[in-house]
């Protein structure tokens, strides 16, 4: 979204059948990390992300016993993410961020080891 300030907001909805209050730390982690991976792959394209905010808008679904239906849903208050002490966590995602928009790289290319060492 973009403010009439012209200040940048992303927004990504997440889905649960738990409310974000009760996400373990992990889980919050993850979606931090996710958030962060996409500022990195905007800032590698030329986009300057000081002022980008990144949210996250938790969405809890309830279904029916056989949870092949929602039978309810509650779109949850935004999470602002913050990344200010994140950055010298984030340099290990730069090599794969690259690759996300280097529009040289094919698929055949994609170093798939690299993905697998930032999750270890």
């Amino acid at each position: 979204m973009i403010r009439d300030n012209g200040d940048i907001e992303i927004f990504n909805i997440k889905s649960s059948t738990e409310p974000y209050s009760s996400w373990d730390s992990v889980k919050k982690e993850k979606y931090r990390y996710q958030m962060a991976f996409l500022k990195r792959i905007l800032e590698h394209n030329g986009i300057p992300t000081k002022n980008i905010r990144m949210n996250i808008i938790p969405v809890k679904l309830t279904y029916d016993q056989t949870f092949e239906n929602v039978v309810d849903l509650e779109v949850e208050n935004v999470v602002s993410m913050d990344f200010k002490d994140n950055t010298y966590i984030l340099k290990k995602y730069d090599k794969a961020a690259e690759m996300f928009v280097d529009s040289t790289v094919t698929l055949e290319s994609f170093d798939s080891d690299v993905v697998l060492k930032l999750h270890g």
